[in-house]
């Protein structure tokens, strides 16, 4: 299981409302939940496959299982939304589906790894979900 650290990142709906997204261990557990699943594979399915020879990608994330995270990640501050109102703002396009990246990355990217006000390089943007392992670093004995 990946770790979970909090990730946070807002955006502005069409109506002019700001809505604020937070991703820690609490709102992927309210996803897992309202999908009735586990962890790994809410992972699964919030992650696109891509094709490994033509980088091409052959399995989107559905956006039900999009807003179950989204609803999940508005929980901190938004904490009456309904499921229903979380799927319909994906529609609100790339602000909402930027913001939601941008929580997940954070929230599975370790804060050391994070560009920060001290200047420290940002983490590699496949240090996340999905990734594979490169086969470097500490070996098992």
């Amino acid at each position: 299981m990946a770790n979970i650290f909090k990730g946070e990142a807002d955006f502005t709906a069409s109506d002019g409302k700001v809505w604020r997204i937070v991703l820690d261990f609490y709102a992927y557990a309210v996803a897992c939940d309202a999908m009735g699943v586990d962890l790994e594979t809410l992972f699964r399915k919030i992650s696109a496959d891509v094709d490994e020879q033509t980088q091409q990608v052959i399995r989107a994330p559905q956006p039900l299982d999009l807003g179950y995270l989204l609803y999940g990640g508005l929980q901190h501050n938004h904490p009456a939304i309904a499921i229903r109102d979380a799927v319909n703002l994906l529609g609100e396009g790339d602000a909402v589906m930027a913001a939601l990246a941008k929580a997940v990355d954070g929230s599975v990217t370790p804060p050391e790894k994070r560009e920060s006000a001290e200047g420290k390089e940002p983490g590699n943007a496949g240090d996340g979900i999905g990734t594979k392992p490169s086969g470097h670093g500490r070996k098992r004995a």
